[in-house]
């Protein structure tokens, strides 16, 4: 019977944590977005609002409410100066995160998202590169053009999936190529970022278990004198064995 009890109560407890967190990031983003709004013809006010009024807040009640917390290592891996960050994804804490860590950050997002109303219309006022990936070479040439032209990279960092969709823990496919074409392009070199989110708040669903989600900044990868294929490879084989090493 006291078996039973603990299980159905757990059970409440973690649909209550859940959705009440939802309802608080559901109106985080309603403020904040709002807010933005009369300020969006500046892009420093957005990424200042996206960073202080977005991002921070939103994990800080992931953290009251879920109990879910941050453990970071390998920041001495980060360059003071531009990068690339290729990182593992497997959950929509990946966006709060970057976005809390870095207010300079251009992401690589798919053309959905740019598609939602009001947050596609921030994501292009603050200059976020859109790809097809319907659209295969033609998508990476508009990457191209977009990290050649893009001056405001030059001063900041990037960020960029390499999978192209969010996985399961455990799980990967063959990373693309739109990393490749950052690096060439930019001559950024490339931060592998190794991380276990999904444990914690799994993909396409609401936070799950109370914990500490682990990031790692792996050592940068300058991908001088690799072949598209061979500096992929190398990639995922740093980043997937290092999720493996996580908690």
């Amino acid at each position: 019977m006291q078996v039973r009890f603990r299980l159905v109560f757990s059970v409440m407890v973690y649909f209550l944590r859940a959705y009440l967190f939802a309802i608080c990031g559901v109106a985080v983003a309603a403020f904040a977005f709002v807010v933005i709004f009369p300020f969006s013809v500046s892009r420093d006010a957005i990424c200042w609002a996206r960073q202080n009024l977005w991002a921070n807040p939103t994990l800080f009640c992931l953290r009251m409410i879920c109990g879910i917390s941050l453990d970071e290592s390998g920041t001495e891996n980060i360059p003071d100066e531009p990068c690339i960050f290729a990182c593992k994804h497997q959950s929509a804490w990946e966006i709060f995160f970057f976005s809390h860590r870095f207010r300079n950050l251009t992401f690589v997002s798919k053309r959905e998202v740019f598609q939602i109303p009001l947050l596609g219309f921030y994501m292009k006022r603050t200059g976020m590169i859109s790809l097809d990936r319907s659209r295969g070479l033609t998508s990476l040439r508009h990457l191209e053009v977009a990290a050649r032209e893009g001056e405001k990279y030059r001063r900041e960092r990037i960020i960029i999936f390499p999978e192209g969709t969010r996985m399961k823990p455990g799980e990967t496919r063959p990373y693309l190529s739109g990393v490749v074409v950052l690096a060439q392009e930019t001559g950024f070199p490339i931060v592998p970022v190794a991380l276990n989110s999904g444990k914690f708040w799994p993909r396409k669903k609401l936070p799950k278990r109370s914990g500490k989600v682990s990031v790692r900044f792996l050592a940068p990868v300058d991908g001088t004198g690799l072949s598209s294929r061979a500096l992929r490879q190398l990639l995922q084989e740093r980043i997937e064995a290092a999720c493996t090493e996580l908690p």
